[in-house]
């Protein structure tokens, strides 16, 4: 699958929005942050992708559905 720098910089700004909400979950006990990383143009899931939180260096990758799984330590 051919990876263009739109179909890069859309997947950024979505996983961008996704840290952006994580500040809330994990202010938390036990809380566990989910998501679903996907090419908007194919609709077809990414499997391998990196999903990074903001300001930290916790990162995730993503299974063959593109979910991935970030839980509060």
């Amino acid at each position: 699958m051919r990876t263009t720098p739109s179909v890069l910089f859309r997947g950024g700004c979505c996983l961008l929005l996704a840290a952006l909400s994580v500040a809330t979950v994990f202010g938390q006990t036990g809380a566990t942050l989910t998501g679903q990383v996907s090419n908007q143009a194919t609709q077809s899931y990414l499997e391998g992708a990196v999903v990074q939180l903001a300001g930290t260096n916790r990162t995730a990758v993503t299974d063959r559905e593109g979910r991935y799984e970030f839980t509060r330590r």
